[in-house]
């Protein structure tokens, strides 16, 4: 919130999803960034049911557009301004992104541009923009004319692919533009590596992307048909708990092959 607020005009709002957050966070935000609308929910929904609420809140107060971040990405000083000059140069795009950059190491050094890598292959040189039919809600510029639309991002993915379903069929018609100019901040973890229980909605959101046309574009579908086997295989190598990986498959089979996920509408 402090890298983003210098950048804002006095027209933009920031609003905070908490998904009742244990941290301190609803004493923290009121008190240290007043102009900062701070939603509570009694529940955790996710990230992925944060940013749906998120986008249906921003439909619903009537703006054009929505930067959708997580709560650990920090945005660069001038992300902003060269997001809203890729809008300015193309304003009927259905998404602008801010690639995100991986940090390994503290803060501080993330900062100072230590110890970075490109999160997606191909951002890592050059300037200026490319065509995306994909991207992270690490730091994501919506149309909110072409989100009206659509339905809302998925709540029930809960976590993980939510964003690379959502923009994929935000952009079946259109492709958005990534703007490399534009760079978040954003830690590198390690369930990146060892999925944990995580595998269970990694796997549960694949195979709900595969199974419903519905959802994303089908260039994705192909994608999910190819890299399923490719995830299973390499979290039993990875995977530091054998049991928690088999549960966490079996459980993540189970849901993606005999349940589907909600399309909620806005509003």
């Amino acid at each position: 919130l402090g890298a983003l607020r210098p950048q804002l005009s006095s027209e933009d709002n920031v609003f905070v999803i908490d998904n009742g957050s244990a941290a301190g966070t609803r004493e923290l935000v009121p008190r240290d960034f007043p102009t900062v609308t701070f939603i509570e929910s009694t529940d955790n929904v996710g990230g992925a049911g944060g940013f749906s609420y998120g986008v249906d809140l921003a439909l619903a107060l009537g703006y054009q557009f929505a930067w959708l971040m997580d709560d650990d990405g920090e945005p660069a000083p001038d992300a902003y301004q060269a997001l809203m000059d890729a809008r300015a140069a193309a304003p009927g795009a259905p998404m602008w992104t801010s690639p995100p950059w991986s940090s390994h190491g503290t803060v501080e050094e993330a900062r100072l541009g230590e110890h970075l890598t490109a999160a997606i292959e191909g951002t890592d040189t050059g300037t200026g923009v490319i065509p995306a039919v994909r991207a992270t809600f690490v730091g994501l510029l919506v149309n909110l004319e072409h989100a009206r639309r659509q339905p809302l991002p998925i709540a029930d993915f809960f976590i993980w692919h939510d964003d690379s379903e959502y923009t994929a069929r935000l952009t079946r018609h259109q492709p958005g533009v990534r703007v490399l100019d534009s760079r978040i901040i954003h830690p590198f973890k390690a369930e990146y590596v060892d999925f944990g229980e995580r595998l269970r909605f990694d796997i549960r959101n694949r195979l709900w992307i595969l199974r419903d046309r519905k959802l994303g574009a089908q260039w994705l579908r192909k994608e999910e048909l190819r890299v399923i086997p490719r995830v299973i295989a390499k979290q039993a190598i990875k995977s530091k708990r054998k049991s928690l990986y088999l549960k966490s498959l079996t459980r993540g089979l189970r849901e993606g092959l005999f349940t589907r996920p909600h399309l909620d509408q806005r509003g």
